[in-house]
């Protein structure tokens, strides 16, 4: 039996692939849906309010963006999205709400991908709390 280079090459690359990305196939289609937690990254948390939705805070405070103050965030989602949204409370030092913003991604994103929300606002703030995370 003489198997090419080619083939042994797509064979190993397809386990490889099933391998790091808990992907199952099916004949020669793969299958990309997420198994267990194989989907979240290392160093990323999944969400409180949407299982499906994992992420990584990038600023450990808000930092100063010229007009008012962001905080950003690194985001995957498990499932494909046409685009994500998300509310966000903004807490002053002692905890309480002294405003709100939002974020999202206008495009599509695809499982697995890594996306930016940045939380702005003219308002100093000391924390964010998620009040809204959506997978649209």
């Amino acid at each position: 039996m003489n198997i090419s280079a080619s083939a042994v090459l797509k064979a190993q690359f397809l386990f490889l692939l099933i391998m790091l990305q808990g992907c199952s196939t099916n004949g020669s289609d793969l299958d990309f849906s997420f198994q267990g937690n194989s989907w979240v990254l290392a160093g990323y948390r999944k969400s409180d309010l949407n299982g499906d939705i994992a992420y990584k805070v990038l600023d450990s405070a808000p930092i100063p963006n010229g007009w008012g103050y962001s905080q950003r965030f690194s985001i995957i989602s498990r499932f494909d999205c046409e685009s994500i949204y998300s509310e966000v409370a903004l807490l002053d030092k002692n905890g309480a709400t002294i405003g709100w913003t939002n974020s999202g991604v206008d495009a599509p994103v695809k499982a697995g991908a890594v996306s930016i929300l940045a939380f702005q606002s003219d308002k100093q703030f000391a924390s964010v709390l998620s009040k809204e995370l959506n997978c649209r």
